[in-house]
C-alpha cells in the first residue's frame, strides 16, 4: 500500500550515504515494512502534476533519529504537535536533481536484478578509477555482501562510502553517469551485472590552471564577447553611441522588431510561466544582447495596421529552448514563440496569426517614481516584477463545465510557479488530466484541456504603488506571497463580447476558451431519414449552447449515402440548410474518406475543401518524436531509421506502432522477468528497444497489406538468392534509389515499370518478393497501389493478363479490353509517388507492344540461368542456409557434378531431393536401432549423390538458346 510522505531536505546529510539514498524515522520505518524480511527499498512517486505519469523513483532508505536530523540540519517537529503525514528525509542534491517539492507517495517495492549497466566517465580521474581493479574487486565485494546497490538511468552511480571503493570516492562517483540499464531503466546491481565502462567526456581539454590570480580589472565577459561577435558585431537592442553616453534612460528606450509566432507552449516548455514568458533560441538570445530570465516589454510596433484593436504592452520574461527537440520549430530559429493566451491578453481577442507577425521587443527596468523604495543607479538585470499580495479573479463558467470542485486544488498547484498576472487576464490553468474534468464516454475524451480565469483585480503587496513598478499593472502572484480570492462566476458569453468577431467559414479558435463539440456521423444515422435528420439537427443546437463551438462531424460519408434502391436527399438537404443557418461563432469540420463518396450538393456546403496528403519523411519524424517524448528508448532506437521505413503511415500508424512497440518491450520484459509482477516491472522503467519496434513494424506492416487486400510475403532477402548481382544491382537502380533520394523525382527521373523475363524457375517471382522486403514496401496486385503507397504491384505471369491484343479466338474482344484498362492504369501510375510495378513472363514475344514503350514497362531485365560455377555455387549455399549440413559435403563438388544449364528452382529441386534422400536414410536407421528421434537430420554426400542419379534439367538447350535470341531482339530495340 503507498504511504504519503512529505520530503524534507537536510543540509547536512549523512557522508557515509549516497545522497541519492532517503532517510525515516524508526517508527516510519515500521508503517512501511510491514515484514523485517521486506528489501530495505521503496518507489517514490511524485504528487506534481508535471511529473505524474513518469516512472517512479526506486530510493534505499535507512534508519534515522530525531537527533541526527536536527543535527544534518533538519527541522524538527514542535512537542506535542501531531504528523499529518510521514516524513522523508533526503539530501538537497536528491531535490535539485529530481525537480522534487513538497509531498508524495512511497510504497515497498523490491529491486529487480540488473544484467547490465553502461557507465559513462566525465574525466580522465573517473574512468582510471573505475577500471581499476580496486574498484570492481570492491564493487564485486559489496555485492557479495548483500549491499542494496541500486542504479537508475540518467543518474550518477552514487555507492554508499566503503574502505574497498578507495579513499573519498564520493567526487570520483559523481562523475560516473548511469547511461544504460538493462532489462529496466533503474534496480540492483548483483554480483552477475555486466559493468561497461566507457568515457564521456568532452573532448576539448579542460583549460590549464592560470595561476595566481593578478590584480582585478574591469573585463568583459565570454558571453559579451560572444554575443558582440554576431550579427555583425552589434546586438539589436544596444547602441555604442548610447552605451558610451551612459544614458541609461535612453538604453531602456531602445527597441528592436522581431518575428513572434503563437505556438502550443505548454505541450512543449512545461515547468514555467508559460503564459508570461517569450521562448526563444540560444543564437536569438545572444544576438539580442539578453540574458535568460530576462524581462522585456513585448508590444506591437508604432503604426502597425496588422490588428483592428490597440495591442498592451507586456512585460515578459526572456527563457531559452532547445529548437533541436521541436524539429516542426527549427525552421522558424530566428523567430520568438508566445502562447496563444498570452496573444490573446495582449490583443484582447485577436485572431491567432498564421504566419506570425512582427512585435516590439525593450528591455525592461522597474520604474524608479516610487518614493518608498530604494535602488541604485545602476540597471540591474535581475530585477523583477512587483509581488501581488491580493488576487481576485472569476471563474469563466462553460456549459461544458459541470463539475469545478477540483479548482482549488489546480489552483493551488498552478500558482506554485509564480506567475504574471494583470487585471482583466485571462488566466489558463491546466486540468493536468484531472479524473474530475472527464469525458464521460468509452473514449475517455478531456471535456477541456484547461480551465479559465479572469483577472477581476490584482492589489500590490505593499501599500501603495498602484503603478505596479513600472510593469504595466502586471505582477507576480505565487502560492507563498499572494492571497487568493474567488469572486462571482464570470459567464462564457461576456468573455466572448470582449473578443473580435469571427468571420464564418473560418475553423480557427479566435480566443484560449473556445468549446469542441465532437460527432460521430455513425450515431446519427436512424432507422428512417427523418430520425437521422432529428439527431443531425440535435448536434447542431448543442453546439449553438456551446458557441463559440467548433463542430466535428466524424466520417460523413455515412450519414449522407443513399439507403436502399433510392436516395432520400433529406439528410442532404437538411444538413445543407443546418449549414447556412449555423451561427458565425459556431465553425462547422467534417471529415470523409475520400471527397467522391460525398454529393456534389453537400461538397458545395461547405466554403472549404482541405485534403490531407501523405506525410513526409520529416512529418514522420516530428511525429514519432512527439508520440515518443515519455517513453525510455534505448539508445539503438533510430527514429530517423524509423520515419523512412514508415512509409504510407498516417498519424494513426504512427501512434498504434509506438503502443504495439511498448506492449512487445512490456512482453519481452515479463519473459525475462517471469517471477516478478507486472506493476514492479512496470514502476522500474520499461526501455523500448530497436527489437521492439522492429516486431510492432512488422504487425503493422501485415495488418496494412490485410488491409488494403495485399497478400502475406514470406520474409525473403538478397541473402536468400544467390548469384544474379547485374539483376539485383538494375532492380535496385530503379525501385530502391528513388526512395532512398527523393529528390531525384523533382529531375522527372522516376520510373515505376520493370519486366523480368526469362525461362521459367530463374527466380524471378522471388526477385520481386525481396524487393518489397528489403524496401520495406507493401505487395500488391490490385488496383489498391495508390493508397498502401510506397509499395510493389506484382503482376505473374503478365503474357496471360495483356497478349497481344487483335488475336483471333478472342470472343467479343475481352482481352483487348483489359489490356486497355492495364495500359490506362499503369498511366496513371505516372503521377503517383511511391507506386512501382514489377511484371514476370516467360514469354515476352507474346505480350502486346505497347506494354513495353517509355513510361509503362521501360525497363526490360533479363532473368537468366546462371550458366557459371561460381554464381551456381552462390546459389546452392543460399537454399542451402537453413540446411544442416555433413561437415564431410564439399558443395563446390556438387556443383562441378551438376549439369550446365542449371537454373535457381533445378537446384532447389536437387537440394529438396537430397533432403528426402536423407529422412529415407534416418528412418532406416532409426528402425535399425542405430539412430534417434533427437538427432538432427544431416545432408551426406551420398545423399546429394542419390539426387543427382534420376536429375535433369527444366531448360534444355534449345530452349535456353531461344530465350537468348529474344534477349538479342529486345535490347536491339
Amino acid at each position: 500500500m503507498a504511504l504519503e510522505v512529505k520530503l524534507c531536505c537536510l543540509e547536512e546529510f549523512p557522508s557515509h550515504l549516497s545522497p541519492l539514498e532517503a532517510l525515516l524515522l524508526p517508527t516510519h520505518l515500521e508503517s512501511v515494512f510491514q515484514n523485517a524480511t521486506d528489501p530495505p527499498t521503496v518507489l517514490f512517486m511524485a504528487q506534481q502534476p508535471q511529473l505524474r505519469g513518469r516512472t517512479g523513483i526506486l530510493l534505499r532508505v535507512h534508519a534515522t533519529t530525531e537527533e541526527e536530523v536536527s543535527g544534518c540540519g533538519g527541522a524538527s517537529l514542535p512537542a506535542g504537535s501531531g504528523e499529518p503525514v510521514l516524513r522523508l528525509f533526503t539530501s538537497r542534491f536528491f531535490l535539485r536533481h529530481h525537480r522534487l517539492k513538497g509531498t508524495g507517495f512511497i510504497r515497498p517495492m523490491e529491486p529487480v536484478s540488473l544484467d547490465r549497466v553502461v557507465l559513462g566517465a566525465r574525466s580522465k580521474q573517473s574512468l582510471c578509477w573505475a577500471g581499476a581493479k580496486q574498484f570492481s574487486a570492491g564493487l564485486t565485494e559489496l555485492c557479495q555482501r548483500g549491499e542494496w546497490l541500486l542504479s537508475r538511468q540518467g543518474d550518477p552511480l552514487l555507492l554508499p562510502q566503503h574502505p574497498l571503493l578507495g579513499e573519498d570516492p564520493v567526487q570520483l562517483m559523481m562523475e560516473l553517469l548511469v547511461l544504460d540499464c538493462s532489462p529496466v531503466t533503474q534496480g540492483r546491481i548483483t554480483a552477475s551485472t555486466a559493468l561497461v565502462l566507457t568515457d564521456f567526456w568532452d573532448p576539448v581539454d579542460p583549460p590549464v590552471d592560470p595561476g595566481p590570480c593578478g590584480p582585478l580589472g574591469l573585463c568583459v565577459s565570454d558571453f559579451a564577447r560572444y554575443a558582440d561577435s554576431l550579427g555583425g558585431g552589434r546586438s539589436l537592442l544596444d547602441s555604442r553611441e548610447v552605451l558610451s553616453s551612459g544614458l541609461s534612460d535612453a538604453l531602456r528606450a531602445m527597441e528592436c522588431r522581431l518575428d513572434v509566432r503563437v505556438v502550443d507552449t505548454r505541450r512543449r516548455w512545461w515547468g514555467a510561466d508559460v503564459d508570461g514568458c517569450v521562448f526563444l533560441s540560444k543564437h536569438l538570445l545572444l544576438r539580442l544582447g539578453l540574458f535568460n530570465h530576462q524581462w522585456v516589454k513585448l508590444g506591437r510596433p508604432d503604426g502597425e495596421d496588422g490588428g483592428t484593436d490597440a495591442c498592451r504592452d507586456r512585460v515578459v520574461s526572456v527563457v531559452v529552448v532547445d529548437l533541436s527537440l521541436c524539429p516542426e520549430l527549427q525552421p522558424h530559429g530566428d523567430a520568438a514563440f508566445i502562447s496563444a493566451t498570452l496573444w490573446f491578453n495582449m490583443t484582447d481577442g485577436e485572431e491567432v496569426p498564421v504566419n506570425g507577425c512582427r512585435l516590439t521587443m525593450k528591455r525592461w527596468s522597474p520604474s524608479p517614481a516610487e518614493p518608498d523604495l530604494r535602488r541604485s543607479d545602476s540597471s540591474c538585470r535581475s530585477a523583477s516584477l512587483p509581488i501581488a499580495g491580493e488576487l481576485h479573479i472569476q471563474p469563466v463558467v462553460c456549459p461544458s463545465y459541470k463539475n469545478l470542485s477540483c479548482c482549488d486544488e489546480l489552483l493551488a498547484e498552478h500558482f506554485s510557479t509564480p506567475r504574471v498576472v494583470a487585471e482583466g487576464d485571462i488566466l489558463s490553468v491546466p486540468t493536468e488530466n484531472h479524473p474530475d474534468l472527464l469525458e464521460n464516454s468509452l473514449e475517455g475524451i478531456h471535456r477541456s484541456p484547461a480551465l479559465f480565469f479572469r483577472v477581476q483585480k490584482v492589489k500590490p503587496l505593499l501599500n501603495g504603488g498602484g503603478g505596479g513598478g513600472g510593469g504595466g499593472g502586471a505582477y507576480l502572484a505565487d502560492r507563498t506571497h499572494t492571497s487568493l480570492f474567488m469572486v462571482c462566476s464570470f459567464s462564457f458569453l461576456q468573455l466572448i463580447s470582449t473578443g473580435t468577431t469571427q468571420n464564418r467559414g473560418h475553423a480557427q479558435q479566435h480566443h484560449p476558451a473556445s468549446s469542441a463539440a465532437q460527432v460521430d456521423c455513425v450515431t446519427l444515422c436512424a432507422d428512417t431519414p427523418a430520425a437521422s435528420e432529428a439527431k443531425l439537427t440535435s448536434a447542431f443546437h448543442r453546439a449553438e449552447v456551446l458557441q463559440p463551438c467548433l463542430l466535428l462531424l466524424r466520417n460523413l460519408q455515412l450519414l449522407v449515402r443513399p439507403r436502399g434502391a433510392e436516395e432520400d436527399g433529406r439528410v442532404q438537404a437538411a444538413l445543407c440548410q443546418l449549414l447556412d443557418s449555423a451561427p458565425t461563432r459556431v465553425a462547422v469540420v467534417a471529415t470523409v474518406s475520400r471527397a467522391r463518396d460525398l454529393s456534389g450538393g453537400v461538397m458545395a456546403a461547405f466554403v472549404h475543401r482541405v485534403e490531407l496528403e501523405s506525410l513526409t519523411e520529416e512529418q514522420r519524424h516530428a511525429m514519432l518524436i512527439s508520440l515518443s517524448r515519455h517513453l525510455h528508448l534505448g539508445r539503438d532506437v533510430s527514429l530517423e531509421r524509423l520515419s523512412k521505413l514508415t512509409a504510407g503511415f498516417v498519424l494513426g500508424d504512427l501512434n498504434a506502432l509506438v503502443v504495439e512497440a511498448g506492449r512487445a518491450a512490456c512482453r519481452r520484459l515479463r519473459q525475462s522477468c517471469a517471477s516478478r509482477q507486472q506493476e514492479d516491472l512496470c514502476s522500474s522503467g520499461v526501455t523500448v528497444q530497436n527489437q521492439d519496434f522492429t516486431f510492432a513494424l512488422d504487425v503493422l506492416q501485415d495488418a496494412q497489406s490485410k488491409s488494403v487486400g495485399a497478400p502475406k510475403i514470406p520474409n525473403v532477402h538478397w541473402e536468400d538468392i544467390g548469384g544474379l548481382q547485374l539483376v539485383k544491382k538494375e532492380i535496385l537502380d530503379t525501385v530502391q534509389l528513388p526512395l532512398q533520394h527523393p529528390e531525384l523525382l523533382s529531375l522527372g527521373l522516376n520510373r515505376t515499370g520493370v519486366l523480368l523475363y526469362g525461362p521459367p524457375g530463374t527466380g524471378k517471382t522471388l526477385l520481386a518478393k525481396a524487393v518489397a522486403t528489403e524496401c520495406s514496401l507493401t505487395f500488391l496486385s490490385s488496383s489498391t497501389s495508390r493508397s498502401a503507397a510506397p509499395c510493389v504491384v506484382f503482376f505473374d505471369e503478365l503474357d496471360s493478363l495483356a497478349p497481344r491484343r487483335g488475336r483471333s479466338g478472342d470472343s467479343g474482344g475481352v482481352m483487348d479490353r483489359v489490356v486497355s484498362q492495364l495500359l490506362a492504369e499503369l498511366d496513371a501510375l505516372n503521377s503517383s509517388v511511391g507506386v512501382f510495378v514489377i511484371g514476370a513472363t516467360n514469354r515476352p514475344d507474346l505480350l502486346d507492344q505497347s506494354l513495353l514503350r517509355p513510361g509503362r514497362f521501360d525497363k526490360l531485365i533479363y532473368v537468366g540461368i546462371n550458366e557459371d560455377r561460381a554464381s551456381q555455387l552462390q546459389v546452392l549455399q543460399a537454399i542451402l542456409r537453413k540446411f544442416r549440413l555433413d561437415p564431410a559435403v564439399n558443395l563446390q563438388e556438387v556443383v562441378d557434378r551438376c549439369p550446365a544449364q542449371m537454373t535457381g528452382a533445378d537446384l532447389y529441386a536437387l537440394c529438396s531431393d537430397a533432403m528426402t534422400a536423407a529422412i529415407k536414410r534416418k528412418i532406416s536407421l532409426i528402425e535399425a536401432g542405430l539412430d534417434s528421434e533427437e538427432s538432427p537430420v544431416l545432408l551426406s554426400p551420398d545423399d546429394f549423390s542419390s539426387a543427382l542419379e534420376n536429375f535433369k534439367p527444366s531448360v534444355s538447350e534449345q530452349e535456353l538458346t531461344r530465350y537468348q535470341n529474344i534477349q538479342k531482339k529486345l535490347t536491339a530495340k
